[in-house]
């Protein structure tokens, strides 16, 4: 199954009251939850796909009625992304609809350390968003918007990225 054709938006300054918002509408569905603003738009400066993701931390067991109870409080099935269950929703904000998809995982998932590692990780190395949103950039650039070519074509840039998170823990 292929997601919706990937194009490049620049950091809007909004996705941090984006992501608040979503914060407190999973809080009034499942109250007492971790939520996690992970990926490009939790990276200020850092442009991408333009939509927000997010992940709420909860033990596998409590998935299914943890995803029940956000779908009655507006989430949609999201069957696109690596981690399952995701959900997605849209967002008004002055007069702006932000795509959001929120992934729920486990604490101790790999997917949810390295999203963790990346944004400290960027948010320390500046010179990093620069190239890896010119990376996102060129990929789309060379025609690759469907949503796994785009990943593939970005997928040398962040192994090497992986290397130096890795060198960088190190230290």
């Amino acid at each position: 199954m292929r997601g919706p054709a990937v194009e490049y938006v620049d950091y809007d300054p909004n996705y941090p009251a984006v992501f608040q918002h979503i914060n407190r509408l999973i809080d009034s569905a499942v109250g007492g939850c971790r939520v996690v603003h992970i990926g490009s738009t939790s990276v200020r400066g850092l442009g991408g796909r333009g939509v927000l993701d997010s992940a709420v931390v909860a033990p596998t067991g409590g998935h299914p009625s943890l995803v029940e109870a956000l779908k009655r409080v507006g989430f949609t099935e999201f069957p696109y992304g690596a981690v399952q269950p995701g959900l997605r929703i849209d967002v008004r904000l002055e007069e702006r609809e932000y795509p959001a998809v929120l992934y729920v995982i486990t604490e101790d998932h790999e997917y949810l350390q390295g999203w963790l590692v990346f944004t400290k990780y960027m948010q320390a190395h500046p010179e990093q968003i620069e190239r890896y949103a010119q990376v996102k950039r060129d990929a789309l650039a060379r025609g690759r918007t469907d949503a796994w070519a785009y990943q593939e074509a970005k997928t040398p840039y962040l192994v090497e990225l992986a290397r130096m998170m890795e060198a960088d823990r190190r230290g």
